[in-house]
């Protein structure tokens, strides 16, 4: 859904895997780079366990080399719900504000994850809207994936069983 200031893209996942295992792996920013193309380094920079309020970084590679973006928790339901909020800048004075919002439920067998992610935004670049948005859930749709293979590839290892590579 987009109108002319708003992206918005909603996407999920089943892993199987417990719920509690599942938000922990999203909670523990050090696991950023192994699911997100393009981050290097990914680490909490306030103190505490994380929860509402509490702020990350992360390091970009090429080509935004050295690019941090910063971001902080603006929603945090143990097992159940984590939100981050962050700017991020797009060529020629554009930016979006948005909220990446990850939802867990127990399902047989493991954990639904839902995610969506809405923003706004702002600068002449504006009409690309509907070309974010497109991006935007290939790139998480994408990224979930990623995260389910990680995920019942270590629980696999943690059972006995010999994890499969993805292809």
């Amino acid at each position: 859904m987009t109108t002319d200031r708003h992206v918005y893209t909603e996407t999920g996942v089943e892993i199987e895997r417990p719920v509690p295992e599942v938000f922990d792996f999203f909670v523990r920013l050090e696991n950023v780079p192994r699911y997100v193309g393009g981050v290097i380094k990914s680490y909490q920079a306030s103190e505490g366990p994380p929860g509402v309020g509490t702020r990350g970084v992360e390091v970009l590679g090429p080509p935004f080399e050295g690019t941090e973006l910063m971001w902080r928790i603006s929603r945090f339901e143990p097992n159940r719900l984590c939100a981050f909020q962050n700017t991020l800048p797009l060529p020629l004075g554009t930016s979006v504000d948005r909220e990446v919002a990850y939802e867990f439920s127990a399902i047989q067998g493991g954990t639904r994850v839902r995610c969506t992610h809405a923003g706004r935004i702002r600068g002449p670049l504006r009409p690309i809207g509907l070309l974010l948005s497109a991006l935007d859930r290939r790139a998480r749709s994408s990224m979930l994936q990623r995260i389910k293979q990680l995920l019942e590839a270590e629980g696999e290892t943690s059972s006995g069983h010999a994890p499969e590579r993805p292809a």
